[in-house]
């Protein structure tokens, strides 16, 4: 009786379980002939989105970036249509890993620069976690490069209740910004004030 039972309620699971998969609404793709890939996304509040990450094409919906790769932002519509991107960076590799929404209407993104030209300056040495402050239509306000001699990054950052941000990422240097290395890379974390000042 048991394995009666078994028997009739195993399509009927199975049926519903099908029937319960989500569907795609809509999709797109961003690219071109090179490396590019998308790290973060936030709902933005017109209902659309604002995405971030690495563009390392020069042609395509990408290029030309400014060197090997850039960081890159793409403002989406509430169906994914592209209504702009912005790419920023220098000669050298910048990759971005969080972007957020700023009270101000504007959004902020972390990653690291390798640069010390074309939009990064006060580059340290090696990789530097860096700091991009954008406005609501995706124009530098500042950029603000942390780090020391050595290998720094930034995996994300939050903005804080004062209006601040806080930043988390990575660090294997004694010296610049950083006040202490434990050995190899250590956990970071940085707060600037809202103008990205430590």
């Amino acid at each position: 009786m048991i394995k009666t039972f078994l028997s009739l309620l195993a399509p009927l699971l199975l049926t519903t379980t099908i029937t319960a998969q989500p569907s795609i609404e809509w999709q797109q793709t961003f690219g071109g002939s090179n490396y590019d890939e998308a790290r973060s996304i936030q709902q933005t509040r017109d209902g659309g989105y604002i995405v971030t990450g690495t563009a390392g094409s020069q042609d395509g919906d990408a290029g030309p970036n400014n060197g090997y790769e850039d960081f890159w932002v793409l403002k989406l519509d509430s169906l994914g249509a592209l209504q702009w991107k912005k790419l920023y960076g220098g000669s050298d590799l910048e990759e971005a890993f969080s972007i957020q929404l700023t009270t101000d209407g504007g959004y902020v993104v972390a990653g690291f620069a390798k640069s010390n030209d074309g939009d990064v300056s006060g580059h340290h040495g090696d990789f530097d976690a860096w700091v991009v402050k954008l406005d609501s239509a995706g124009e530098m306000q500042w950029q603000k490069c942390l780090g020391g001699t050595g290998w720094e990054d930034a995996w994300d950052i939050q903005q804080t209740a004062e209006g601040g941000y806080v930043v988390a990422g990575r660090s294997g240097t004694p010296n610049g910004d950083v006040t202490v290395n434990h050995g190899s890379l250590d956990f970071w974390v940085v707060k600037l004030s809202n103008t990205g000042q430590m």
